[in-house]
């Protein structure tokens, strides 16, 4: 009897602990998710300050130039080109994405209408409906945790701040490095630096690489649209590229729209709307890829995919966006610090 009522107990006891833990973390990420906020913008303004630092080299390197004189002629030369891509594109993107947002709900329904006439479209239907359902409760708290690009902040307003940020960073990096160094203890500085100089490097080449993978296929995309008579080819390339900064998912979110667009104007568009991206895709995985990282990094698709769907269910979808960064940076954290420094085993860093 006493047994019994011990066992009971203990398992009374664990599970108060376990949703008394879960209770204090829940009220914890309620009280710091303006703290998520800030960090997420940190974090993407020294993604901007690392990929105008690695372009700030390659021009000092080519034409013998002081770091901050790069620095200023790289942001010149993206200003201008934004300008000038703005002034050229703007208005026909800007256009395009406007009828394409106005488009979009009678493409849903359309689709709706014509899945209802089936049994397995109907079928279909209830699933998705019970999928949305099943998402927006699970991942709606921990969404609202980070709104980073919500009502309250502004998408401009985060824009500024991530481009200011990384521009001051990008102008005096050795600044920010040396008093972050310095809240070490002196025996740890060396090891400090060495991975934050690691991560900056791998971060670097990473992003170079997604750099011209993104012009690639907005390129192919673009050229492949106009040739096939798609509405919205503009902004529907522009979307494609800008989506592949985010490796395998964005890829597959920049099809979505395409599809609609060609369901909306003329079914039979969908078939080169196909093609072009197999073509675009396939160019980019059997060439470009290949090609970017033997100077660049590569990291296992598998652990791309996890971290995505992982943080992007913690952070939203600025938590997909910097998934792939972030996973980075935590990979070569684990080879400097615990696998290098820790256990002392040697180990080939990523990007190096």
């Amino acid at each position: 009897m006493t047994e019994e009522f011990l066992s009971e107990f203990k398992s009374l006891k664990a599970f108060v602990i376990l949703f008394g833990g879960l209770f204090v973390l829940a009220v914890v990420l309620n009280m710091i998710h303006p703290i998520f906020q800030v960090i997420i913008m940190l974090y993407m303004g020294i993604l901007f300050s690392v990929f105008l630092s690695g372009l700030a080299y390659l021009i000092k390197k080519k034409i013998n130039i002081s770091y901050r004189t790069a620095v200023t002629l790289t942001i010149l030369t993206l200003f201008i080109l934004a300008m000038l891509g703005g002034w050229l594109m703007g208005r026909e993107a800007v256009t395009d994405f406007s009828e394409m947002i106005k488009k979009l709900p009678k493409v849903e329904q359309t689709i709706k209408d014509e899945l209802s006439k089936h049994k397995w479209g109907n079928a279909l239907l209830h699933l998705s409906s019970k999928t949305k359902k099943f998402w927006s409760m699970s991942g709606g708290l921990l969404n609202n945790l980070t709104g980073l690009f919500s009502e309250t902040i502004g998408i401009a307003v985060t824009i500024a701040i991530i481009l200011i940020t990384g521009i001051y960073m990008s102008l005096n990096p050795n600044l920010y490095l040396r008093g972050f160094i310095k809240l070490f203890p002196p025996e740890r500085r060396k090891i400090t630096k060495d991975t934050l100089n690691a991560t900056g490097n791998a971060l670097r080449l990473w992003l170079i690489g997604r750099l011209i993978t993104m012009v690639g296929i907005g390129l192919l995309t673009g050229v492949g649209f106009f040739i096939a008579g798609m509405p919205n080819a503009l902004s529907l390339s522009l979307l494609a590229g800008l989506l592949s900064f985010v490796p395998f998912l964005g890829p597959i979110a920049a099809i979505v729209p395409a599809v609609l667009v060609a369901v909306f104007h003329n079914i039979m568009l969908l078939v080169p709307v196909g093609i072009i991206f197999a073509i675009a895709h396939i160019f980019e995985g059997y060439l470009i890829t290949p090609l970017i990282q033997q100077r660049t990094v590569d990291l296992p698709p598998v652990v791309l995919i996890v971290a995505q769907i992982t943080i992007g269910m913690l952070l939203g979808i600025p938590g997909i966006i910097i998934a792939t960064p972030l996973t980075l940076t935590i990979i070569v954290f684990i080879q400097k610090v615990y696998i290098g420094d820790f256990l002392g085993d040697s180990v080939k860093i990523i990007g190096q």
